[in-house]
């Protein structure tokens, strides 16, 4: 048989539950006030068909150029792509070029000065355009 309790008292054993410090770190801040860099949200992301490659943008204005590790459970950056322009990156389209024997890559880049789904973060100073990059393959 199911034991139905009320609202009330499930709210009261949730906050049972929840035991506050008594040193919370809001009112008694450490020494050290350096905060390490944070990562950005992922805005768009997409890959080099048949590669273990693939590029991620986010709202600081660079790509970040990622591949899958060798056992296939991690991911390890292979370099950042700065843009040279303030934005949140939109989209990226990667294809392989070849051209008179030499082959690369190009990457395609819609940078906003907001997401492309909202006005969720929108940065100041930045710049509505497309961006096109090729690199030789390495």
């Amino acid at each position: 048989m199911l034991n139905y309790r009320g609202v009330e008292e499930q709210e009261q054993e949730r906050e049972r539950e929840l035991v506050l410090s008594p040193n919370p770190a809001e009112l008694n801040p450490p020494e050290d006030t350096s905060i390490p860099p944070q990562p950005r949200w992922i805005t768009c992301l997409t890959s080099l068909p048949y590669t273990d490659l693939f590029f991620s943008g986010s709202w600081d204005g660079r790509i970040g150029m990622w591949r899958v590790t060798e056992d296939l459970r991690r991911f390890e950056l292979v370099r950042w792509i700065e843009l040279g322009v303030r934005g949140v990156v939109n989209g990226i389209c990667v294809s392989e070029v070849a051209r008179r024997g030499e082959e690369g890559v190009r990457v395609t880049v819609a940078v906003g000065t907001e997401g492309r789904l909202g006005r969720w973060k929108t940065v100041k100073g930045g710049k509505n355009c497309v961006i096109v990059l090729e690199m030789g393959r390495e």
